[in-house]
């Protein structure tokens, strides 16, 4: 990953989780497109904090790195790069979400 700066990453994590759940959250869950946009940039901050000390290089240039997967949409896949364990935490993310602004 030639990511240059904290700032750089955090866009794109959320560039990332944007791409595979903005809709969902937009239709699915009848939200406001800037809101919706709010909440998949809390969750990018969330994962860049869980994951601040993780050296992905590392993991993943390890021969016999399993990944667990959290989501179900994973849950039959083999997690292999950075994109896709930001991929199965958005996912996961969106099957756990309780969307409390609905009457």
């Amino acid at each position: 990953m030639a990511v240059k700066t904290k700032k750089d990453e955090l866009v794109l994590i959320a560039s990332i989780m944007s791409y595979h759940i903005g809709d969902a959250l937009f239709v699915k869950h009848q939200m406001h497109f800037i809101d919706s946009h709010e909440i998949i940039v809390g969750w990018a901050r969330e994962f860049q904090k869980i994951h601040k000390k993780t050296n992905w290089d590392f993991i993943f240039d390890q021969e016999n790195t399993k990944i667990q997967p959290l989501s179900k949409a994973y849950s039959d896949d083999v997690i292999i790069t950075w994109d896709e364990v930001i991929e199965d935490y958005i996912y996961y993310k969106l099957e756990n979400f309780n969307n409390d602004t609905k009457s």
